[in-house]
């Protein structure tokens, strides 16, 4: 009988469901693990904010076969993340109390493990009390999401000193994993290129599922409407974006009109549901994915941040030919005509009427699926995994 290995993941927010980019990246690491045969837990700082307001309780929830997670609903807990949150100020009350305290579930969980994988570095003060050592999950390089100061300064502290400890470090892009041998020190031993990645079973499952049609029909937009997606979660570098895309609408009234384009924003990017005459908002939903089956394409506007966009992951697995600004397409492998349509903050107009003008269904479908040609070892996260193990 095959001996089963046991994995634990520890992070500072619930992982599932995903609701977001960073969480996405992590709970199909955790599905491409337990697929390969590992049991996985996920133990959870803290919850969901509808959760606290239920007065929910911790639990431990069976999310598939080999996949528990525990989450911690100290209120404390959520209390100080929450304004973390509100204020953008970095998770150092996550890297001070363990330095001090571990709390009783996990203790218990870290002795049972076979295997730990730290979720981002504030945690890693954990990862440092594990018999086995750890492997830590990056998701961007944290320093770069700080302008300056002393706040820089102790972030690139944490940073380094985790990935010092770190017996393996995944990166999601050769950017990031390039920025941490050069300011960290960190050795192309200890190094590993994990892209942020998909379960891309579930994305064949809802290409099956819904009907674009319907789903049209649903929301009110007719079928000659070129429908634009993009979506995201409220992180800042999206928020950005949506602006952009809020002001392109009022600047370029005539031109939307004239060419019968509209864009859909799905996602907790908008805080309200909104239904203008050039862009229909959803706000937070359920299930985000029969939405990029009712759009013609994507669109990603985003400037800043770092790491790589799960959402571009999603567009090029959904068949979607993307509209991107070239920050938004570090990571993949795309080219401008070939692949996908490069734009900037100048000449969206110019691109939309190359994509569209001509309603070249077959060059765009052509497109789509170059990019998924060049991308898809990229985007599939079992292959990824199942291919280069992170764990010995």
């Amino acid at each position: 009988m095959a001996i089963v290995r046991k994995t634990l993941i520890i992070s500072g927010l619930q992982i599932f469901p995903a609701e977001s980019g960073g969480q996405i990246r992590t709970a199909t690491l955790a599905e491409a693990l337990a697929e390969s045969g590992d049991d996985v837990t996920v133990y959870s700082f803290t919850g969901r904010k509808r959760d606290y307001f239920a007065f929910a309780k911790s639990t431990s929830t069976v999310i598939s076969k080999n996949i528990t997670e525990y989450t911690n609903r100290n209120l404390i807990f959520g209390i100080i993340q929450y304004f973390c949150y509100r204020f953008n100020f970095p998770p150092f009350w996550l890297t001070l109390l363990l330095a001090f305290y571990l709390p009783r579930e996990l203790r218990g969980l870290l002795l049972k493990t076979d295997n730990v994988l730290i979720d981002f570095p504030f945690l890693y003060p954990a990862g440092r009390k594990s018999r086995h050592g750890y492997v830590l999950n990056t998701h961007n390089v944290e320093v770069n999401l700080c302008a300056g100061g002393i706040r820089r300064s102790m972030i690139a502290y944490v940073e380094k000193n985790a990935m010092r400890s770190a017996s393996l470090v995944l990166s999601c892009t050769t950017a990031d994993l390039e920025y941490f041998k050069k300011h960290y020190g960190l050795p192309a031993s200890k190094s590993r290129l994990v892209p942020n990645a998909l379960n891309l079973a579930k994305i064949e499952s809802a290409l099956q599922t819904y009907n674009k049609e319907q789903i049209r029909a649903n929301l009110q937009i007719d079928q000659q409407t070129s429908l634009i997606l993009f979506s995201g979660s409220s992180y800042f570098a999206n928020t950005e974006a949506f602006k952009f895309i809020k002001s392109f609408c009022i600047e370029k009234q005539n031109f939307l009109r004239a060419m019968n384009i509209k864009f859909l924003i799905a996602g907790t990017v908008s805080d309200m549901p909104i239904n203008s005459e050039f862009y229909l908002a959803t706000a937070k939903v359920s299930d985000v994915h029969r939405y990029f089956i009712a759009c013609d394409a994507a669109i990603n506007p985003v400037s800043i941040g770092s790491g790589s966009n799960i959402k571009m992951c999603e567009y090029i697995a959904f068949g979607l030919p993307i509209l991107t600004t070239h920050f938004g397409a570090r990571g993949f492998q795309l080219q401008h005509g070939v692949s996908c349509f490069y734009f900037d903050f100048n000449d969206l107009e110019h691109v939309l009427l190359t994509a569209f003008s001509e309603k070249d269904s077959q060059r765009n479908e052509s497109i789509a699926r170059r990019a998924m040609m060049d991308n898809r070892k990229q985007i599939d996260m079992r292959e990824n995994i199942q291919t280069e193990p992170i764990f010995f």
